[in-house]
């Protein structure tokens, strides 16, 4: 029996296509082992994956577009959690001994912040979908991290699985980019956890 040859690009879900898929086609071993490694290039190919691997599509454009709104050092990289409970973890998990030196995150480099972000309903991708909920307001949690050290801090995201999703993340973007953003006043640090 002949073998179907896939077509669909690098980075992108398999068919059918659309918003919010959790599959991605990365032909052969090598790529794979590529993005094992965290292979810059290659992740910066994907246009969709499985969510659990880390912040992707519309929650990284959601962290990309509060990142300047945080006060946060350009150096750092930034996850989303829809708890507070997300925090304590990130401290522990970040410096805990079991990670390697050169990604352990010293506590005092965590730094946490809080938005609320009102939803915008239906989500552009399902112009049908619900408005229940539309102008609610969702608070965000932030953990940002050193981005020279993003391995000891997103495996909080990949290994809890508590990270917000891309649907969330779609209905929140709009009103970030109208400027609907209300930063909460507090900050803090994994020191104080």
């Amino acid at each position: 029996m002949p073998v179907k040859v896939i077509t669909t690009e690098l980075g992108h879900s398999l068919p059918p296509e659309a918003p919010h898929n959790i599959t991605f086609h990365i032909p052969g071993w090598d790529t794979a082992k590529a993005l094992r490694r965290g292979d810059p290039e290659l992740l910066g190919r994907l246009a969709s994956i499985y969510p659990r691997f880390g912040p992707w599509c519309e929650v990284r454009q959601l962290a990309a577009a509060l990142h300047p709104l945080l006060a946060l050092p350009a150096t750092h990289g930034l996850l989303l959690f829809p708890s507070p409970d997300a925090l304590p973890l990130a401290q522990a998990f970040s410096a805990s001994p079991r990670r390697k030196p050169e990604h352990r995150i010293p506590p005092d480099q965590l730094l946490f912040r809080a938005v609320d972000i009102p939803l915008a309903l239906p989500l552009p991708s399902e112009p049908d979908g619900d408005t229940a909920g539309r102008g609610e307001v969702v608070r965000l949690y932030a953990v940002a991290y050193p981005a020279d050290r993003a391995p000891g801090a997103v495996g909080v995201w990949q290994n809890y699985g508590t990270g917000i999703s891309s649907r969330l993340a779609a209905a929140l973007l709009p009103a970030v980019e109208k400027g609907e953003v209300k930063v909460v006043e507090w900050k803090a640090d994994g020191a104080g956890m």
